[in-house]
């Protein structure tokens, strides 16, 4: 079990996927970064697979997520996700994408680019 800060918050699972906003269409190749937002936090870590899925990493790969206010930035990772990427999503200043994890979350969201 992945703790969090002081080794007291259990992290939280956290998967989902990301699709494009034209067609609906997984997007493959993408970096994922969540920026906490709360004093103290920590920053996690995600890159999606063929299927537009991801599971979130802290630590480790996939090992979860402290529970905090985060914003999430998406990067591409290769040449072909970058034109799909709109530049509002590439800063942590402009993007609109917030999550508020709760200890014991398991959520599964799908993250729509516009």
């Amino acid at each position: 079990m992945l703790l969090g800060k002081r080794g007291s918050t259990p992290a939280a699972k956290l998967a989902g996927k990301v699709v494009d906003g034209l067609g609906g269409q997984p997007l493959a190749s993408a970096k994922l970064r969540f920026h906490p937002k709360d004093s103290g936090g920590m920053p996690a870590f995600a890159a999606t697979r063929d299927d537009g899925t991801f599971n979130v990493g802290t630590f480790s790969r996939d090992d979860g997520i402290i529970p905090g206010n985060y914003v999430v930035t998406i990067e591409s990772i290769g040449r072909t996700t970058a034109a799909f990427i709109p530049s509002t999503y590439q800063s942590a200043k402009t993007s609109p994408l917030r999550f508020d994890i709760k200890p014991d979350d398991e959520a599964q969201p799908t993250i729509k680019l516009k």
